[in-house]
């Protein structure tokens, strides 16, 4: 398992995986809004993983080796979800040591901020990874994942817009949105919300598993 989940990472090459810390700091020199990097970060990463591992044909390989397809399939989770935490880290500490050499004035993560992208990882990962081993063509798999995320964010902004009572401004500045979120969640779950929302995005992600574990079972490689 250990194995797997190292090839999980090194399959993204270096060379991916250094853009996107260098891409990160940069996005908080020109003041882009961490919210919306850390998700486009972890939802192309995703796309990524997948591609190399069609392009290389991985799966192919994996399954001579004496693993079972279940743990070829928790290891992909497992990676995503390690890499999702560690770029979270990253911005976390980046937010705190760029803006006094910038004058930047990005949003700088709390720990609900944190507690909702931890959390928001789990379910992106749950509602994409699946799509992977629906599909043999990894061109539909992506095209279908890249039409959920531009649905979800065109009804995400307007949730922000509004939760925010930005509704009558001339022009709405996207940087301003990150605040919005933890006011998302907590009108959503008025009920211990930083503890209901990991709660629910952990068994959501469990389900994902099993689900994509009994498509790539079924899966001729």
């Amino acid at each position: 398992m250990k194995q797997l989940v190292k090839y999980d990472f090194l399959v993204h090459t270096w060379g991916a995986i250094l853009s996107v810390f260098i891409l990160i700091p940069i996005g908080y020199a020109v003041n882009l809004p961490p919210i919306s990097t850390y998700i486009i970060v972890l939802v192309t990463s995703i796309i990524t993983l997948f591609y190399y591992d069609t392009r290389a044909n991985a799966n192919h390989f994996l399954v001579s080796l004496p693993i079972s397809k279940s743990s070829i399939v928790k290891s992909r989770y497992q990676s995503v979800i390690i890499f999702a935490l560690c770029i979270l880290i990253y911005q976390w500490i980046i937010g705190h040591v760029l803006p006094p050499f910038f004058e930047a004035s990005n949003y700088v993560y709390s720990w609900k901020e944190i507690m909702i992208l931890a959390s928001l990882s789990a379910l992106i990962a749950a509602i994409v990874i699946p799509f992977f081993y629906l599909f043999r063509s990894f061109i539909i798999a992506a095209v279908c994942v890249l039409i959920i995320v531009f649905i979800t964010t065109f009804y995400l902004l307007g949730a922000l817009i509004t939760v925010l009572s930005m509704e009558d401004q001339d022009m709405i500045i996207f940087n301003d949105l990150d605040p919005g979120f933890v006011l998302l969640v907590e009108k959503h779950i008025p009920v211990q919300p930083f503890l209901i929302l990991p709660l629910v995005s952990i068994v959501i992600l469990y389900v994902s598993i099993a689900v994509s574990t009994q498509l790539f079972s079924k899966k001729d490689i």
